[in-house]
């Protein structure tokens, strides 16, 4: 339940003591520290009395009248009248005024009373303590709650709205430059023209220029006239939550691709191998030696390029469960590159290209070598695939200098083609899981794009970059670091 009070100083300045009540007149709220002026046990009053039983009998009468009047008029104020409490310990006079409080649509939700107690020192002394309690309470509130003019002035921020946007005064803060859509806050404001309360989510600058998530809840106060004079809301920080969801995204992207791959591109493969394994079978009698060596050759090359997808299927999905550990150590990455280039020889020699390694045979690096042998082996596969007959592929090293002093220098790994190339558009898809890219080989080879998305998390596990040099028709260079 929103439930309209005014602020707590004006009970400071004005001596007054409150309560809040349901429709019913059941008191809902009263404070707590109340015994200067009366002896009412405070838990016998919450969520059991009525609000007339606070005052003598006499005056009960009175106050329900005026209550009832309030009502039919459907006004919002009885006005201030004169009462006394039922077990009321100070001798100053006391004044009650109740509030009416309707819902969006009209109707009672429920009663605020203000009762004034005419210059008492001890009264006084009472609500600035209580003051004192509220503004701690309000501060402790790990969420920011703020009031503004429609200028963008803070008239009002508890401790929690500074600690989210890092400040450590709102003399600091201009809130018109808080918000990183500079019009976010006057399509805020327009839109309150038209409705009472707002819940939106949006970014904001800290005071180091850093970016967060907020979630903004809060109403629109008018004045008689329903013009919008304050904002007055509830800050949260939701950027972990924001954080989450992409999470959550990018695992839905992953399950989808997933159960794509598992659907098509492994059904495919696999439905035309046991296709050709059928036709031999039924000419077995009609072919010569030549035709099924053919036919064995292309059933080969089927099998290879299914298992090499099924390899990448089988590393992507314990990748993503967090079951590949990382375990760097010394590693000659010559010796493992020729290794590499050993088992892929096959596929090269079918398409008569060579592969060839500059690599110096003495050169050391740290790194994972599961993670490294699998990088060089979908990135030169991939070259292989997308290079003609008769073409080239050439893998290099060389060092990379650092920017600063302090930092180490990092090794940089080229595996050139002299294939296909990629054209411009395509290349920010290719490290992407949700638009993995997939085509073709000059072969015909089929793929699914996971080698380079393999590729690109083993890279960055090491603390290096993957990026690709490209070329329509004068093929491509595939490049990463190690630090």
């Amino acid at each position: 339940m929103y439930i309209d009070i005014p602020n707590i100083e004006q009970y400071q300045v004005n001596e007054k003591l409150f309560f809040i009540t349901d429709n019913d007149g059941i008191i809902q709220f009263i404070p707590i520290d109340c015994k200067w002026i009366s002896d009412f046990p405070h838990d016998n009053i919450v969520y059991k009395s009525h609000y007339l039983d606070l005052f003598l009998s006499e005056y009960k009468k009175e106050i329900e009248n005026r209550v009832l009047e309030t009502l039919k008029k459907k006004g919002k104020k009885t006005g201030q009248f004169f009462v006394k409490l039922d077990k009321q310990n100070t001798e100053n006079d006391l004044f009650l005024n109740v509030n009416i409080l309707y819902n969006e649509v009209g109707k009672l939700k429920g009663f605020f009373g203000e009762i004034d107690v005419k210059n008492e020192k001890k009264g006084m002394e009472w609500l600035a303590d209580v003051e004192k309690k509220y503004r701690q309470l309000i501060d402790n509130i790990p969420l920011g709650i703020y009031r503004t003019t429609v200028d963008g002035e803070i008239v009002f921020a508890n401790k929690g709205f500074l600690d989210i946007l890092q400040y450590e005064s709102t003399q600091e803060m201009n809130l018109n430059e808080l918000y990183v859509d500079e019009y976010f806050r006057s399509k805020l404001i327009s839109d309150c023209a038209d409705k009472e309360h707002y819940i939106v989510e949006s970014q904001v600058y800290t005071k180091n220029k850093g970016i967060i998530w907020i979630k903004d809840e809060g109403r629109a106060i008018k004045d008689e006239k329903g013009k919008l004079i304050y904002l007055d809301g509830i800050l949260e920080d939701i950027s972990l939550k924001k954080v989450a969801e992409e999470k959550l995204k990018e695992l839905n992207i992953s399950k989808d691709k997933f159960l794509s791959i598992i659907s098509h591109d492994l059904k495919t493969p696999f439905g035309q191998f046991i296709s050709a394994t059928e036709l031999i079978l039924d000419k077995i009698g009609e072919y010569d030696i030549s035709q099924i060596e053919n036919l064995i050759r292309l059933l080969n090359e089927q099998a290879q390029q299914s298992y090499k997808l099924l390899e990448n299927l089988l590393e992507w999905s314990r990748s993503q469960k967090g079951l590949i550990k990382f375990e760097p150590g010394p590693i000659c990455i010559g010796a493992l590159t020729d290794e590499v280039i050993d088992s892929l020889k096959q596929i090269a020699n079918n398409k008569s290209i060579m592969v060839t390694s500059k690599i110096k045979k003495g050169l050391f690096i740290y790194a994972d070598k599961y993670m490294l042998s699998t990088i060089l082996r979908n990135l030169i596969s991939n070259a292989i695939k997308f290079t003609y007959e008769h073409g080239m592929v050439t893998i290099t090293t060389k060092y990379l200098m650092p920017k600063q002093l302090i930092d180490d220098k990092q090794l940089e790994v080229s595996i050139a083609d002299t294939g296909v190339g990629i054209r411009d558009e395509e290349i920010p898809k290719l490290f992407r899981i949700d638009t993995a890219y997939s085509t073709k080989g000059t072969g015909k080879e089929s793929g699914t794009g996971l080698g380079l998305i393999l590729c690109k998390e083993f890279v960055e596990k090491h603390g290096g970059q993957i990026w690709v040099e490209s070329e329509p028709g004068k093929g491509s260079t595939f490049k990463f670091t190690l630090p």
